[in-house]
């Protein structure tokens, strides 16, 4: 049978077709070889200048000393690169006939896997990695080859010219995307510049209100620093000439081992061994008077060999200037050094800083010693940074016990008076005392965390929050200050404004980073206040935690969430009893939804490419698609609030799909409250909380170029004066029928919604 003329046809036109490709492919083929031949050796000289440069910058890292560290590691790789590429291109050579126009396995890889590497550093998606992958791929092979082309073998044809040109031009933008600070995201601004001005809410009395901030003349005077003391700073250690004050050691074996190279290198380099840590530190305090409370600070895991605890020196100055002693515990020893750092410590850097308190509370009681008489060891409070934030928490419950939970032989004997714990960007359940949660009681408890903490990414400490709790009878507070555009290192000044070491930071993105001096302003101010509040007794300075919009307090302009909680909460609706999504925390409370899309009860939790838990803790999911959807609290036996003085809730919005749409607004709702005989009154939340919507956070470069953001998002806590309630019109808070939440003032919305109830 005769084919198809069609196909005939086709078959033709495809034979010329590849004829004519081929004669493509042998000229370009010809024209590249006369430019290139012989030019492989510019690739092995790029790649060895590079991991001559990255070895030279990670040895800065590790504690050699700058720049001797970058100039030798750098000469040393270049020729110990140069020598290993020479000896396996021989090699091949040798064994299988290789041509080195053809060995470009030698170097080439080098640059692709360090490319594609930089681009899986975070999760970006596969096309972005891919696509970095190749571009410094093919643009450094190109680079290396013309350059070499041209400048060593004088091969100046047009080619070459060209394509170094253009080249060049790719280097530019590759070093430019690396060593610059990434890509500027202008939500703050954005979010600042939203308002409620066009919120109404109508009163049982007819009349309307307007949402607004609180007014300039309302808010309330707080005195952040007073006039500033001379300060006085001591080191304390074991080292006779170094230190002006001598301590002791501690034997900290039974919290953590470590064996093999890892316990060579490490003691080498100290010294001395995990059965002999001294306790040592740095110490500001206020040149006259004594009996000063004292704070506490721990820092986190980063490279050994530097001193991290020197770097809270800006907060130990300003809060000695401020009649406080500050303690920075140099715990050092258990930090990571390259490969050979330690894992699940936290539980020894508590025992550290307990038994470093003990030895500070002897040096008090030590006439001869500079310290005699400086602190009152009954107002103690204790923070830490990073595993440090995690490990104040384990310390304030080792300083409850009289044994070690993972080891009964192992005795305790603090109990020192310690009122506060500060946890800044805190890890949470790298050690879990029995293989359980750190659970406190009756303890003030303050949390900060960034936004853009490109270590700690997710709000870990949020999990240990939760599990603070107060007795009934007791005045705790427990308050959680979320920084839109802070990140995990600026807190110390010594580890800067990247959170992640060489060459991994070359992908961080920083552009978007609120300055040192601005970040380290906020953790002043809030932790001096916190201070204040808690070991000074000066109560009215809590208003600043539960907002501080309230208060005449300046801090940095950025955007900034809340959460707040004390020992008068009493939760009407907390979602931790059961499943049910239709019964309260209490007996007589039921729980309906209208018009709502969604309804239902969810745990809350955070994750990312280092951390994936949940918080220990639930909140009721509402999503609706049209103005009027209500949420209904309703009490089948009257309830009496008279005696308190707010009603709180937190709330969360997570509507990501309406920043992802740039449809976004400030979200408010009225909420409502009805006694027994039918009267109702109502208020905005608009006038009392800002509920921004999730911030779209960039953490990395590649997310810039993938168009991929982390929607952060965080409980804020609201609370409704009943007072302003009863100035709506007539209701008798002694018999509360039912509180309802209108969502009146969205048409569509996504929110979580938790810990709803009354407080003082």
């Amino acid at each position: 049978m005769k084919k198809p003329i069609e196909i005939l046809w086709l078959k033709k036109r495809k034979t010329a077709l590849d004829k004519w490709m081929r004669r493509v492919v042998k000229r370009c083929t010809v024209i590249i070889n006369r430019s290139l031949r012989g030019t492989n050796r510019g690739i092995i000289l790029l790649s060895a200048l590079i991991a001559a440069i990255f070895t030279g910058v990670s040895s800065m890292e590790i504690g050699i000393p700058e720049p001797l560290a970058f100039i030798t590691a750098t000469v040393a790789v270049f020729f110990l690169y140069l020598l290993a590429a020479r000896v396996t291109i021989w090699l091949l050579k040798a064994a299988f006939k290789i041509q080195p126009e053809y060995i470009v396995a030698v170097s080439l890889p080098f640059i692709g896997i360090l490319g594609f590497f930089f681009a899986t550093a975070f999760k970006a998606s596969d096309n972005a990695c891919i696509l970095l992958g190749v571009l410094f791929s093919v643009t450094g092979i190109l680079f290396a080859r013309c350059s070499y082309a041209v400048f060593f073998k004088k091969a100046c044809t047009r080619l070459n010219f060209f394509l170094l040109a253009v080249t060049t031009g790719g280097v530019a933008f590759m070093l430019t995307f690396l060593l610059g600070s990434g890509f500027s995201n202008d939500y703050i601004s954005d979010y600042q510049n939203l308002n409620y001005e066009s919120i109404t809410t109508d009163n049982s009395d007819g009349s309307t209100d307007t949402g607004s901030m609180t007014k300039e003349d309302e808010l309330l005077h707080l005195t952040v620093s007073d006039t500033a003391a001379a300060v006085s700073t001591v080191s304390y250690g074991t080292k006779d000439g170094e230190n002006e004050l001598l301590s002791g050691t501690v034997d900290l074996s039974t919290f953590v081992t470590y064996d093999g190279l890892t316990k060579r290198i490490r003691d080498f380099y100290w010294g001395f061994s995990i059965n002999e840590v001294p306790m040592a530190g740095q110490v500001w305090y206020p040149e006259e008077g004594g009996n000063y409370p004292v704070l506490f600070i721990i820092h986190g895991n980063h490279v050994m060999t530097t001193d991290s605890h020197l770097g809270y020196a800006y907060l130990g100055e300003y809060l000695a200037s401020q009649g406080y002693v500050v303690v920075s515990v140099d715990e050092n020893f258990l930090n990571g050094y390259i490969n050979f750092g330690l894992s699940n410590e936290n539980d020894a850097r508590a025992v550290l800083l307990l038994e470093n308190i003990g030895q500070i509370l002897k040096f008090n009681e030590d006439p001869s010693s500079l310290l005699y008489q400086k602190i009152d060891a009954e107002k103690i409070a204790i923070a830490g940074h990073s595993r440090g934030g995690e490990a104040v928490a384990v310390a304030a419950l080792f300083n409850t016990y009289d044994r070690y939970p993972d080891n009964g032989g192992h005795e305790f004997d603090y109990h020192y008076a310690i009122q506060s714990v500060i946890a800044i960007a805190p890890t949470c359940d790298q050690y879990k005392p029995a293989g359980n949660t750190v659970e406190l009681t009756n303890v003030n408890y303050l949390l900060l965390h960034g936004s853009n903490d490109q270590d700690v990414n997710s709000t870990m400490g949020l999990k240990q929050y939760e599990n603070v709790t107060f007795q009934e009878g007791s005045d705790y507070f427990k308050s959680f200050l979320y920084i839109a555009g802070a990140n995990h290192g600026q807190f110390n000044s010594l580890w800067g404004r990247y959170d992640r070491s060489f060459p991994e930071r070359l992908l961080l993105n920083t552009k978007d980073l609120i300055s040192e001096e601005d970040q380290q302003e906020i953790c002043r101010t809030s932790i001096k206040l916190f201070l204040d509040a808690t070991l000074l007794g000066e109560s009215e300075k809590r208003a600043f935690f539960e907002r501080y919009e309230t208060t005449d307090v300046e801090l940095p302009n950025t955007l900034y969430l809340q959460n707040y909680s004390d020992s008068s909460f009493e939760a009407v609706c907390d979602f931790e009893e059961d499943t049910d999504i239709t019964t309260g925390s209490v007996e007589d409370v039921k729980l309906f939804a209208a018009s709502m899309n969604y309804w239902g009860e969810s745990r809350l939790s955070a994750s990312s490419e280092l951390y994936a838990f949940g918080f220990d803790n639930s909140a009721v999911s509402l999503r609706w698609g049209t103005a009027g959807a209500s949420y209904l609290i309703d009490f089948s036996n009257e309830k009496s609030v008279a005696d308190k003085k707010f009603l709180q809730f937190d709330v969360m919005n997570a509507d990501n799909g309406s920043v992802a749409d740039n449809t976004y607004s400030l979200l408010a709702m009225t909420v409502e409250l009805v006694d027994s005989q039918g009267h109702s009154v109502s208020l905005s939340t608009a006038a009392y909380a800002t509920i921004y919507p999730p911030l779209p956070v960039l953490l990395s470069k590649l997310e810039f170029l993938s168009n991929s953001y982390h929607y952060k998002q965080n409980l804020q806590t609201i609370r409704l004066p009943i007072e302003d309630f009863l100035e709506q019109g007539e209701l008798n808070t002694e018999k509360i029928t039912r509180i309802r939440i209108w969502f009146d003032q969205a048409d569509t919305g996504d929110i979580k919604l938790d810990n709803v109830g009354f407080s003082n």
